[in-house]
């Protein structure tokens, strides 16, 4: 018995079950793809229709053999997602297995170890611990406790402060989300600026990178960390043609940063600032801008406790003609989760400043602020009460 396949190929759908004159394919490829190879040329014959006006007729043999070709394609494809759909399912059914497995884990808290210490380190998590079902679906940006024996990584090896915390007994605080809902996910997600911000520093819809750094202090962070990051960053982007044509559009005079950058404290900024005298709005207890008669802001002098506002920023990395890394700013300008800095041996009492940075760049304005946080639960805790 012989069957005919038609080909339509200006009207034709290439999918499972078009093969008549009235649901043709529109390929040759794909419906010697659809046949089985033993009925090719024997109890299965072709029919092809190069356009609406045109006959059906049998393919030339030039068109019959790029067809196989193409052909093969096909099934080398069909077999390669076969393959990844059934991995899938293997990988799936282990995983589903191990969380069940993992259910029957249960710790129990050891309290036969020191737990007043604190300090840099690495965590080591072995045997059972690890096999929980927490453990199994723990997911980056987690917040864990985690317990054990303080302990000197062994010679020949290394870890920060030369200590690794062997952990005895571990939980989860506070989970992360994973999969579809993962951070790594949603990088590329706007984000949307809610005040009236009308400057050339300011979008109202704006991509941007949150990026948090462990085992680092307050001089690691604001000095190579960052500087390093914005180097990199600006070198690549002068490297690419396309983008650098954009920046020399926008500003043709940028310059590259070069390290190091300099750094100036919060009271030394103040000091500049009314040596130079860049004044900013007065304002009363309120924080409202206070103005004269004409309407006209009053225009005052810097003084310990005022905000260094963007305005006085951009004029003074403008004049010094480098990046700046403005830090310490008092605890009453920042939020309440800033690590608060340490007074200095034999200073007397005054303003409390934090772990805090800016950096504004010449005829550019801020491009970082920086941050750092206090590790020890108990003073998060207390900060938020």
């Amino acid at each position: 018995m012989t069957t005919t396949v038609y080909v339509d190929q200006a009207n034709g759908i290439d999918t499972a079950g078009h093969d008549t004159i009235d649901l043709p394919y529109q390929t040759l490829a794909y419906a010697i793809f659809s046949t089985p190879i033993a009925a090719i040329g024997k109890t299965m014959h072709y029919q092809m229709q190069k356009g609406p006006e045109a006959q059906y007729d049998a393919p030339t043999q030039s068109a019959m053999k790029k067809a196989k070709k193409d052909a093969q394609g096909l099934e080398k494809k069909r077999l390669k997602a076969e393959a990844e759909e059934n991995e899938a399912r293997e990988w799936q059914e282990k995983r589903e297995k191990r969380l069940e497995e993992s259910k029957k884990v249960i710790l129990a808290e050891d309290l036969s170890y020191d737990t007043d210490k604190e300090t840099n380190g690495c965590v080591y998590v072995a045997g059972c611990i690890k096999k929980t079902y927490d453990a199994v679906t723990l997911q980056l940006e987690a917040a864990v406790e985690l317990m054990g024996t303080l302990k000197l990584v062994p010679e020949g090896q290394k870890a920060p402060g030369g200590h690794e915390l062997v952990i005895n007994y571990w939980k989860v605080l506070g989970p992360a989300p994973g999969g579809d809902d993962a951070f790594t996910n949603k990088l590329n997600e706007e984000s949307f600026r809610a005040e009236n911000s009308h400057t050339r520093c300011h979008l109202s819809e704006y991509i941007h990178l949150e990026a948090e750094l462990a085992f680092v202090d307050f001089d690691d962070l604001s000095r190579p960390s960052i500087a390093r990051k914005i180097c990199e960053s600006v070198d690549k982007v002068l490297a690419n043609p396309t983008t650098v044509a954009l920046v020399k559009t926008l500003n043709p005079n940028f310059i590259a940063p070069a390290r190091p950058f300099k750094r100036m404290s919060y009271l030394e900024a103040i000091a500049w600032l009314n040596e130079h005298a860049i004044l900013h709005e007065a304002e009363d207890a309120e924080g409202n801008t206070i103005k004269d008669a004409d309407g006209k802001p009053i225009m005052v002098p810097h003084s310990i406790g005022d905000d260094v506002a963007e305005a006085a920023e951009q004029q003074m990395a403008d004049i010094i003609g480098q990046p700046i890394f403005l830090y310490a700013f008092p605890v009453e300008l920042k939020v309440f989760y800033m690590k608060k800095m340490p007074s200095k041996e034999g200073e007397e009492a005054g303003p409390v400043f934090t772990e805090s940075c800016d950096l504004p760049l010449p005829n550019v304005g801020e491009i970082v602020g920086g941050l750092g946080v206090p590790p020890p639960r108990d003073q998060l805790v207390h900060l938020g009460e």
